[in-house]
């Protein structure tokens, strides 16, 4: 009977942390904010797009748990940012540790949490990043630890996300303000034919002026 009774405790605690498995989720920004290379160095302070990270298991009273934010290769973070909690009473979060290279946040929990908690992080600054080359991307990597950080909660391993590209600013507004101009100063015919619309053409006019016509 001994036997049996462990044997069922065992499957069900099995089944508990097979549920959490891969149940959080980076679940802000939907899409990476576009930085314009013609403005950026790499030491270009950026301030990131809104972080934020969804919770996909509870914590109970006193049960607390570290959550560590790093930058993707060849990046660096600015000063550390302190996750705010979506229900503000139950948790009380502080900075462990940071450093160009990762954010430790220190997580206590003060009264139970539910699946679906959320932690935002709002106006996280990157000291350095490649973003000053054109099609170059930073992301960041969320992990959540115990307050050991010998074991993973919530995830088997961190979670990243893509938050930033650098693109040439034409690229981002021209297509919006004139869908007749091919925006690229590389176009085969010549930097200039980049900048007209593809069906019209120049003419000389007799009195040696220039206007434009309507392509045959």
């Amino acid at each position: 009977m001994k036997k049996a009774t462990y044997h069922a405790v065992a499957v069900a605690v099995g089944a508990l942390f097979a549920g959490s498995a891969f149940a959080g989720s980076i679940s802000l920004p939907a899409t990476p904010t576009q930085f314009a290379v013609e403005g950026l160095a790499p030491t270009t302070a950026i301030t990131t797009p809104t972080i934020a990270y969804t919770m996909g298991v509870g914590r109970p009273t006193g049960n607390g748990f570290t959550i560590i934010i790093t930058p993707s290769a060849g990046s660096t973070l600015g000063t550390c940012v302190v996750p705010t909690y979506s229900v503000p009473a139950q948790v009380v979060a502080t900075l462990k540790r940071q450093s160009p290279a990762e954010c430790a946040i220190d997580v206590q929990v003060a009264a139970s949490t539910a699946a679906g908690g959320v932690w935002t992080w709002t106006g996280q600054t990157f000291a350095s990043h490649p973003l000053a080359n054109k099609g170059n991307s930073v992301s960041v990597s969320i992990n959540l630890k115990d307050p050991g950080e010998s074991a993973q909660i919530d995830n088997a391993g961190p979670l990243t996300a893509t938050i930033a590209q650098s693109v040439q600013s034409i690229n981002i507004y021209a297509a919006a303000s004139d869908t007749l101009t091919v925006a690229d100063v590389n176009a085969p015919g010549g930097p200039l034919t980049g900048f007209v619309p593809t069906n019209l053409v120049f003419v000389a006019l007799p009195d040696d002026t220039i206007q434009t016509a309507a392509a045959n």
